[in-house]
């Protein structure tokens, strides 16, 4: 135990009584400096001077800013970028969302700002000013003429675009996504059947007549036709399976099928669905059989332009004989289409309600619709009608796990559309030094989404290039178009388009839809 404390214990020295004054401090911290710098220079510097110095980057800082002000224009006087809106197609969220990542980091000077929307979706929306973006970009062109058709009916006096200041961003045609027994029955039974519609009547519509009559129908029973009904018209004359190819599914397997079931998406609000309409009404208002002119030596040569019945047509090609059947010009089709569909508005509107006005849904999203294809199976859908680039990462799918489902191939129907995804900037006749510093940069935008990097990106997207370039030449892993040709993809693509009529005609398919349906 310490003694107790009587209150004279000695203090400790100052450091002024060891002799350790401010000036003998000072002289030993910068010793201690010293040695501290010496043994750095000892253990480290020997190695920090193998190390090559990094290179400089003040020769290459003039070109990588010649570059950015050639791709980007030049720096904003405020330092904060050049913002203006964009209205684009939702079925090409993927690329366009990472291209605008790519740009951003490139051109901090401008900001794009996005807004997805379906086809018609997006033509409504400028129509009722919900939407007034810089820059449009929807699927086709057809959602163009359709707008303008509206905009003129509506008496709008501001020009929304001008249709010749038009950048085309990528290509994709609208396709069938089908099982692959489905498909090979489906050729079967439009190559046996007598009828002389067209593929798209007889699929999506299979044994609707063209006259038939909605009002002595239920609602429910307002759909296409039964797999097993369609084999029945036509079992005798179905074709035998080539040699070493396995037999179409028997009549039974049929019975299971039940109805003949290829989705498409509603025409108000989605491209595909839109130009699904189109194509069945191109079938109803001028069938195949019309977009021939007659032979010369017939009686009414060029007169069937607006023919009645399947009856009459069958007799003018048996009595036109072996003689040449010329084929009609594009303006031709367009005009005889134009004409038939005026002349058969009322019919068509009934069809259309005895093929599809029974029908649970009619989906909005074109990619939703495509994803519920291998979802929820065969027994559900026996295919859907989508965008290429839509349908190859399904098919990807398929690909990687052959065996774990039924097999699915892409099928290119004739005729179809090829959609070029148009882009356009809108109101031309606005005027203001802010506005024009904005076109500016949306005109760079757009030159970078064509640019030889984004059409790459783009086709491992799924899409077809907008420019010359070669989708044979791009010999990558991610490049689809390769990879998958078992299922049906065709890199060079060969098929036909419609005639594409405009104005009102666009807007009076919707209407005649919309009353046929009963929805919007």
């Amino acid at each position: 135990m310490a003694p107790p404390s009587n209150g004279n214990d000695p203090k400790p020295l100052s450091w002024t009584e060891l002799g350790l004054g401010p000036r003998s401090v000072l002289v030993f911290l910068l010793i201690l400096a010293v040695v501290a710098g010496w043994l750095y220079h000892w253990f480290w510097g020997h190695a920090a001077r193998a190390v090559p110095a990094p290179a400089t980057h003040m020769a290459d800082v003039g070109t990588v800013n010649a570059m950015r002000e050639d791709v980007c224009g030049p720096p904003t006087p405020n330092g904060r970028p050049t913002a203006f809106s964009m209205l684009y197609s939702e079925e090409k969220r993927a690329w366009i969302e990472a291209a605008v990542d790519d740009f951003a980091r490139l051109c901090p000077n401008i900001q794009v700002k996005l807004t997805a929307m379906g086809g018609l979706e997006s033509a409504d929306a400028l129509l009722s000013g919900e939407q007034r973006p810089l820059i449009w970009a929807p699927t086709d062109d057809l959602n163009v003429d359709y707008l303008l058709a509206r905009w003129k009916t509506r008496g709008r006096e501001e020009t929304l675009l001008e249709p010749s200041a038009r950048t085309a961003l990528v290509r994709t045609p609208l396709v069938v996504l089908v099982w692959y027994d489905r498909l090979r029955m489906f050729q079967a039974l439009l190559s046996a059947q007598t009828s002389r519609e067209g593929s798209w009547m007889s699929s999506l519509c299979a044994l609707v007549p063209r006259d038939g009559d909605p009002s002595a129908s239920l609602l429910q029973d307002q759909v296409p036709g039964r797999w097993a009904d369609w084999y029945d018209q036509n079992a005798a004359r179905l074709p035998r399976p080539a040699a070493g190819e396995r037999p179409l599914p028997s009549r039974e397997e049929l019975v299971r099928w039940d109805r003949v079931k290829i989705q498409h998406t509603a025409p108000t609000y989605s491209t595909s669905g839109f130009e699904v309409l189109y194509l069945l009404a191109y079938d109803y208002a001028l069938p195949p059989r019309q977009r021939r002119s007659a032979p010369a030596s017939s009686a009414d040569a060029g007169t069937d332009a607006d023919a009645g019945t399947d009856a009459d047509a069958g007799t003018e090609e048996e009595d036109a004989g072996p003689q040449e059947t010329v084929v009609l010009g594009n303006e031709q089709l367009r005009e005889a289409f134009a004409q038939g569909l005026e002349a058969k508005k009322a019919p068509l509107q009934r069809w259309l309600q005895r093929c599809q006005a029974g029908m649970p849904n009619f989906p909005r999203s074109t990619e939703l619709a495509t994803k519920r294809l291998l979802d929820e199976g065969p027994l559900e859908f026996d295919g859907v009608v989508t965008f290429e680039h839509l349908a190859l990462p399904l098919l990807q799918r398929i690909d990687r796990y052959p065996g774990a489902r039924p097999d699915v191939r892409i099928n290119y129907p004739e005729p179809t559309f090829v959609n070029e995804h148009p882009a356009y900037l809108l109101w031309p006749e606005s005027q203001g030094p802010e506005l024009e510093v904005q076109r500016d940069a949306a005109r760079r935008w757009l030159a970078f989404l064509r640019s030889q990097e984004q059409q790459q990106k783009a086709i491992l997207h799924g899409f077809r290039p907008a420019t010359d370039l070669s989708l044979i030449d791009y010999d990558v892993d991610g490049n689809l178009f390769l990879n998958l040709r078992r299922h049906g993809v065709q890199p060079v693509l060969q098929v036909t388009e419609p005639p594409r009529l405009t104005g009102q005609p666009l807007a009076d398919m919707v209407d005649i839809w919309k009353a046929a349906v009963g929805r919007n």
